[in-house]
């Protein structure tokens, strides 16, 4: 698994003092297509925070429930392929040193998503979250033009974390198919 860290403000992992955890995921169907989520003007994976005392594939199962009305198995396990972590100095004027990691996970699935059970925060009604599916030929391309239109820099600094975590899924679906 490859991890990338972005750290302007030069922490050492030390420096640390609280770590946050999100989780997104790549659903993709067999028609080659990718759901993602538009929201305030962007376009996101399907994902959200890991809660006290939640696992890994919990947080999974919830999330990808609450944003899409999709049930995964509770049986299942996920690994994620690839981790973003920002560390950042004074996080928010708190006084604290944050490591945000961003732990992307693959999902090959053909539910269709349920938008009769969606479970929406009030934020993301308030910024009118919608579902889409974008073929993946075309997906590089469209979140490309994101990055770099976009007038939120939220929003651009978002396609540009799933341009990375796409690459690195691109490389980790290449070694499955290789491998014996």
């Amino acid at each position: 698994m490859h991890v990338k860290i972005y750290n302007s403000d030069g922490l050492d992992e030390n420096a640390i003092d609280e770590v946050v955890i999100r989780i997104k995921v790549f659903l993709i169907n067999s028609k080659e297509q990718i759901l993602v989520a538009r929201s305030g003007g962007g376009i996101q994976l399907i994902g959200g925070h890991l809660e006290r005392g939640e696992d890994i594939s919990a947080c999974i199962r919830r999330e990808v429930l609450e944003e899409t009305g999709i049930h995964l198995l509770k049986e299942e396990k996920y690994v994620p392929y690839f981790v973003i972590k920002h560390w950042t100095k004074n996080y928010n004027n708190t006084g604290l040193n944050r490591e945000s990691q961003i732990l992307y996970f693959y999902i090959k699935l053909d539910t269709a998503a349920d938008l009769s059970n969606l479970l929406l925060t009030e934020n993301e009604k308030a910024n009118a979250f919608s579902l889409e599916y974008i073929p993946k030929s075309k997906f590089f391309n469209v979140i490309s033009h994101c990055e770099r239109t976009n007038e939120k820099e939220i929003n651009r600094t978002i396609a540009t974390e799933i341009l990375s975590a796409y690459t690195e899924l691109i490389i980790y679906l290449e070694n499955l198919e290789n491998s014996p």
